[in-house]
Formats: structure tokens, C-alpha cells, sequence
């Protein structure tokens, strides 16, 4: 059989969805046209699964097997359904990476890594189909990641830094803002230099958690592919405002070109958020149809920082956008004096006036005024936390809360047209929305931009609603997308591309040795 035969045989999987690879991989399907076969389903379900071959990657599932059924932990139907359906047992041992104590993993012996090998070793077979085989250096096509790598590494313009640089940078860096050194060695033992430092508790928008998950991803990419001895900056801000004098990779950066190179954001990077976020975005997707969906969607926190720019002037080209991020206020309370002049608080008063927008606070993460917060909550502007998902809604909006949004890419797999607001902050994939920095995500081809200040958003959904044909190709185009590139392994892909572009044309090893790592630490 052509493809992966556990996709297609038994032809019922276990919600009895018969999938062919004839209707499943034909080059109707590779376009993103025709019949969606897998996004219902989710998980390992993909064109990138299914419809290759199998590779042998060391993983004997059998066995895995064995160790499921000697756990006291599965009862015996479910371990039955496990060996009618194997994607079902991928799908049980890979969904999180587990412990120890994992029912699939609880008789192997652990090392002290990020992560248990096994686990590594089984659950990324098109990841390493994407990495192949070869040297540890940097071979084989970008993918549908080119556009991005080139934008990111173009503004470093061929310069290389020494590991020692880096060091003195971040050694150099002004408290609060410092991001965390980090050396990879023996091909996947991932070190840092001491966290407290450059996150340390209570420190405004630092979070050490986002420097974990990049370390969690580069140990996995490591252990199917090893990487070269090197030394990296990850910040572990949100808001990477200034210029950085050495290449520092980051999740969130300003439109200028900073220093600062982009990854995808903390759960797409970390193996236990990631599949949990997509592939419930992907199951908890209504199934009604694009008719009968309604309005606009939203529901958030109150975590929006003051700017100091006018949302309007900016939005009307009047006042550029570096003026934006010249302050950016995170503690001043929200009031009625300054409600307007953050982009969540303009959307929640726009409910009050738009019929198509439902649009709620659901806490406060960013400080309100008691005044103000009493005002939401009698006018019924504040709402119990629901899923987005399975809200109906035809559209959903990604936007800005401390940092530029990273809704999108869930929200792209629950059928929904997103709606990005445009914003001085550029992420991973998505930001300017200009047809000058074009990227692997397009405006109106994957989602439709609004400006900063929601004054097109009526605009913007009475157009697609009066051209039904058109928003729903983008609809279907974007869902196909993050199907398959918005997955796991795709993501761990992008993350091998750019930290071994920067490992061979950024970093100078031959004029000084690495970093001496004798006092750093491994990640646990």
C-alpha cells in the first residue's frame, strides 16, 4: 500500500471516518483542495503522516505495547481499542511526553534529559523524515519556512559573532531586560547559565517558562538529529523593545529589524502544550456550517499595556509606528479615562454597539481601577472563560495583549476566518501584514487584517459576509495550512532551519573556542 498503511487499514478508524488513500493523498488533497480528510481527526492524522511511507526509526511499537498492557493504569477496554487502532496508541503515548510513570514508558529506564528517550525516539516520525540523515550542520530545503528565514537572518547581514561576544552582551545587558545564554554540547545536552539571572522571579514580563520550552524543543531536535557544539541568547520577555547588539532569539519583536529573531511561541514549542492546543482546537471545532455560523467571538483578559501612540493616528498613517513601543506602560490601572486607548478595551465597547461582536472580559490580568471593573461587570461586559472554539462563531480575532497575539494559530484550525489587528509587535509568521514583508502566512489568502484601532473591523466582517464565496476559501486555505505546517513536527522543523542557519553563518567558532561550560547547568 502506498503511504502509511495504520491511516488506512482497518478502513474505519475509531469514529468511524473511512479514509482512502486514493481521495486522502491524491494532488487535489497535497493542494489544500478537495475533501479534508484529517482535520477532524486531529493529532497524527496529516497529510505528512499518512500519506508517506513509514520509516524506520528505531521505535518498536509492539513492545510499547507490551509495556501498555503490563501497566495497572489501562483498563481492558481501552487497551483493546489501543491494538484495534494504532494511531490511537500514538495518539496515547504521544500526546504528552509522559514520566516514569507513563503507562507506555514505565519500564524503560530514564537518563537524566529533558524529556525520556523514548518518547523522543517514537513520537516524531515526520520530523525525521523532514531532518533526514547527514552531518550535523545546516542541508535540505527550508520548506514552506524560506521567506521567514530569509527576512529574520537577511537584517544580520552575513556578520558572525563569537561565543565570547555573547557572553559580554548578556553580561552587559541592562537588569530586567537580560535574556538567558544557553549552549548546546554533545549534540543534545542543552545548558544554561543560570536562570535566576536573567529571569528571576517577579521580573515584569520575563518568563523563564518560555526559555524551557525552547530548551525542551532543541533537546528533542538534538536527539533525532544532533546539532553542532554552539551557544545561543533566548529572551525570556515578551516585549524585546530595544536594539540588541548580538543575534538573541525571541518570541515577539518590533517592527524594525532589532537584532531579535523570531520563534514560534512558548506552547508551540513545548511538546506538552502543543499537541493538547492543536489538536483540541482541531476536535472541539463545530461542525456547523459556514451559514449558520454568526458573528464575532471573543473572550480575554484585561491584558493590554498603554502605548504611547494614538491607536487612531497610527491606524490612519498619521504617526508612525516606532512611536509606539517608545513606552509601554503595564501598570497603570484601566479606567474610563484610558479604557479607549487599549485595543481589548475598544473591542469590548464596541459590543455594546455592534450586534455581529460578542466581546467579553474574563478576568483581570493587567491591573482595572475597582471603579471600572464594576462598570464591566453591571453592563455585562465580563463573562465566565469559555472555549473559543466551540463558540459557532464565523469569525475570531487574534490581537495584542502584553505582547503581539499568538491566537492565531489555534484559531486557525477551528474553522473560523481570523481576523489579525495589526500591531507595532511582530511574531513568529504573523505581524506586519504588509505586502512588503510578505511572509508564509498572507493576508487575505490566510487571514484578513484590521487596523490597530478596530475602526475597519465593521467593515472588514460586512464585506466577507457579503462575499461568502471568497471568505470561505480563505477559510478552507488557512485551516489545510495549519493543518499541516502548524503541527508539531513542522514547528520542531522551522526551529532546526534557524538555529543552524545562525549556527553556520552567525556564529564564529573558528576564532575562539566555545563557551567554557563547567559552571553551567542542565536543564531537568
Amino acid at each position: 500500500m502506498r503511504g502509511n498503511e495504520i491511516c488506512f487499514e482497518p478502513h474505519l478508524n475509531w469514529i468511524s471516518v473511512r479514509l482512502t488513500y486514493e481521495e486522502c493523498c491524491s494532488e487535489e488533497a497535497q493542494k489544500g483542495e478537495g475533501v479534508d480528510c484529517f482535520g477532524v481527526l486531529g493529532g497524527f492524522y496529516s497529510r505528512s503522516f499518512c500519506c508517506e511511507p513509514p520509516i524506520a526509526d528505531g521505535c518498536d511499537w509492539e513492545e510499547i505495547l507490551s509495556v501498555v498492557e503490563a501497566s495497572h493504569e489501562v483498563g481492558e477496554e481501552t487497551f483493546n481499542r489501543l491494538v484495534h487502532f494504532p494511531v490511537m496508541l500514538r495518539e496515547f503515548c504521544c500526546l504528552v511526553p509522559g514520566d516514569q510513570h507513563h503507562p507506555c514508558w514505565h519500564l524503560y529506564h530514564f537518563e537524566p534529559d529533558l524529556l525520556p528517550k523514548p518518547f523522543v525516539q517514537c513520537c516524531f516520525p515526520v520530523l525525521r523524515r523532514l531532518l533526514g540523515t547527514g552531518t550535523t550542520g545546516l542541508a535540505g530545503p527550508a520548506g514552506p519556512w524560506e521567506t521567514e528565514l530569509q527576512q529574520e537572518f537577511g537584517a544580520l547581514r552575513g556578520k558572525r559573532w563569537r561565543s565570547e561576544e555573547l557572553q559580554v552582551a548578556q553580561s552587559e545587558w541592562k537588569d530586567g531586560d537580560r535574556p538567558c545564554l544557553l549552549s548546546i554540547r554533545n549534540g543534545s545536552r542543552i545548558l544554561h547559565h543560570g536562570l535566576e539571572e536573567c529571569c528571576p522571579r517577579g521580573t515584569e514580563g520575563n518568563d523563564c517558562s518560555y526559555v524551557r520550552a525552547v530548551a525542551e524543543a532543541l533537546f528533542i531536535v538534538g536527539s533525532v538529529k544532533p546539532w553542532p557544539e554552539m551557544d545561543l541568547l533566548v529572551s525570556p520577555s515578551n516585549q524585546d523593545r530595544f536594539q540588541a547588539p548580538v543575534p538573541v532569539f525571541t518570541r515577539h519583536r518590533t517592527r524594525s529589524r532589532s537584532g531579535y529573531l523570531l520563534l514560534p511561541m512558548e506552547w508551540q514549542l513545548s511538546p506538552t502544550q502543543s499537541r493538547k492546543q492543536s489538536v483540541a482546537a482541531l476536535r472541539k471545532a463545530p461542525s456547523t456550517s459556514w451559514e449558520r455560523r454568526k458573528g464575532l467571538f471573543w473572550r480575554g483578559t484585561t491584558s493590554n499595556c498603554l502605548m504611547s501612540c494614538s491607536l487612531t493616528l497610527v491606524s490612519e498613517g498619521l504617526q508612525p509606528w516606532e512611536e509606539c513601543l517608545q513606552s509601554y506602560d503595564c501598570r497603570t490601572p484601566l479606567s474610563f479615562e484610558n479604557f479607549l486607548k487599549t485595543p481589548r478595551g475598544r473591542l469590548v465597547f464596541l459590543s455594546q454597539y455592534m450586534e455581529q461582536v460578542d466581546a467579553r472580559f474574563v478576568g483581570q490580568s493587567n491591573p482595572v481601577s475597582d471603579e471600572f471593573w464594576d462598570f464591566l461587570v453591571e453592563n455585562n461586559l465580563t463573562d465566565e472563560r469559555a472555549n473559543q472554539a466551540a463558540a459557532g462563531a464565523r469569525y475570531a480575532l487574534n490581537m495584542d495583549g502584553t505582547g503581539s497575539g499568538d491566537r492565531i494559530y489555534w484559531q486557525m484550525l477551528t474553522g473560523s476566518l481570523v481576523l489579525v489587528q495589526r500591531s507595532p509587535w511582530v511574531s513568529w509568521l504573523v505581524g506586519n501584514a504588509d505586502a512588503a514583508d510578505a511572509s508564509a502566512l498572507r493576508a487575505y489568502e490566510h487571514y484578513v487584517p484590521v487596523q490597530m484601532d478596530l475602526s475597519d473591523l465593521a467593515k472588514q466582517m460586512q464585506w466577507l459576509d457579503e462575499h461568502e464565496e471568497e471568505a470561505q476559501r480563505i477559510v478552507e486555505k488557512s485551516k489545510r495550512w495549519a493543518q499541516e505546517f502548524l503541527s508539531y513536527d513542522w514547528i520542531l522543523y522551522f526551529l532546526d532551519r534557524a538555529v543552524r542557519r545562525y549556527a553556520e553563518f552567525h556564529l564564529e567558532t573558528a576564532l575562539a573556542p566555545v563557551l567554557d561550560v563547567v559552571n553551567a547547568i542542565p536543564f531537568t
